[in-house]
């Protein structure tokens, strides 16, 4: 269950636009709930992908070709389109 309090649940159900019952019992209102993955945006999920080419995400900091690494789904498509990553399945 939630720390939330049923208001809270209520106030949060109506932010992300989801129908519900309020005679339901708070712990079916709080399942409802959105989980924390659905809630990012989709340029914030991360995508696993193998590099490469070398590059430099710091100065200091050199993630080698064929290092496989998680990156969002933002970058990815970047990174695929540039030729610099390739997707993992």
């Amino acid at each position: 269950m939630t720390d939330m309090s049923r208001d809270e649940i209520k106030a949060a159900l109506d932010a992300a636009e989801v129908v519900y019952d309020g005679r339901a019992s708070t712990e079916r209102l709080a399942a409802l709930l959105p989980s924390q993955d659905a809630a990012k945006a989709p340029d914030e999920r991360l995508v696993t992908v193998r590099v490469l080419r070398a590059f430099w995400p710091e100065e200091d900091q050199r993630v080698e070709k064929g290092a496989v690494i998680d990156v969002t789904t933002d970058e990815a498509l970047d990174g695929i389109e540039n030729g610099m990553f390739e997707r993992v399945k």
